[in-house]
């Protein structure tokens, strides 16, 4: 009965190990890295890349490999095949004399398969101008528009979500009517539960289609928090 007992107790510890994942790394990994640890420079200031090809953690060496350098979205200055005999290389990736960014972008062909890597640097990108002219009907064409927003009735329509809610605060789906009637913008509203005046933080979107779950723990702080979408859709949908 006692060897039973231990039997089940180690099978049981080693289906617990076995259904352990993988840990999560790329069998090759390509390393461009430049020399500043900010990664950034100033006009006219050198700038080097530093390259490094891992296969299973440990360098590489007296293989291929492919660099294509140049001002970031426009032509290459290089782009060519280069030699690494030794675990490490240094590229030089030269200067630039306005603001701007200058890429290093790596890929090395292993095995039938293309591994890809890339490294920005920034010259004075603080710096950086406009390159095409302010529209001289910029502004009164979005005022027109606020305009034209501003006779839609908001037409507001709040839902709880009481599986977001906790002991302090109410969770809620918002939708307000938006450009033209039919169109709607949708948001989650997070609210602190206790009457009283907070300040509140508007919580705008990035890129891209997802669902949206506020920011309670900021209600929970004493602060209103609404965070929206802008396609239109509900943001309360699965992903």
């Amino acid at each position: 009965m006692k060897m039973n007992a231990l039997f089940i107790a180690g099978l049981f510890f080693w289906q617990t190990l076995t259904a352990q994942p993988p840990p999560d790394y790329k069998w090759i990994e390509v390393i461009v890295s430049p020399d500043h640890a900010d990664w950034t420079y100033g006009l006219n200031e050198q700038a080097s890349f530093n390259i490094t090809v891992l296969k299973s953690h440990v360098p590489l060496k007296d293989i291929d490999i492919h660099v294509e350098l140049g001002p970031e979205r426009m032509p290459s200055t290089m782009n060519e095949d280069v030699h690494m005999a030794h675990e490490a290389i240094k590229i030089l990736g030269g200067t630039m004399s306005k603001p701007g960014f200058l890429r290093c972008t790596v890929r090395v062909d292993y095995e039938g398969k293309s591994y890809t890597a890339w490294a920005t640097a920034g010259f004075e990108p603080e710096k950086i101008m406009p390159t095409v002219k302010f529209p001289a009907d910029f502004n009164q064409y979005w005022q027109n528009a606020l305009d034209e927003n501003a006779k839609l009735p908001l037409d507001t329509k709040m839902t709880l979500l009481p599986e977001r809610c906790t002991e302090n605060v109410n969770v809620y789906e918002v939708s307000l009517q938006n450009w033209k009637p039919g169109a709607r913008l949708y948001g989650i509203l997070s609210i602190p539960k206790k009457e009283g005046k907070y300040p509140a933080v508007l919580k705008v979107p990035g890129a891209g289609i997802r669902p949206y779950y506020g920011d309670p723990k900021f209600a929970e702080d004493g602060i209103i928090s609404f965070e929206i979408g802008i396609h239109g859709i509900s943001v309360t949908m699965p992903q």
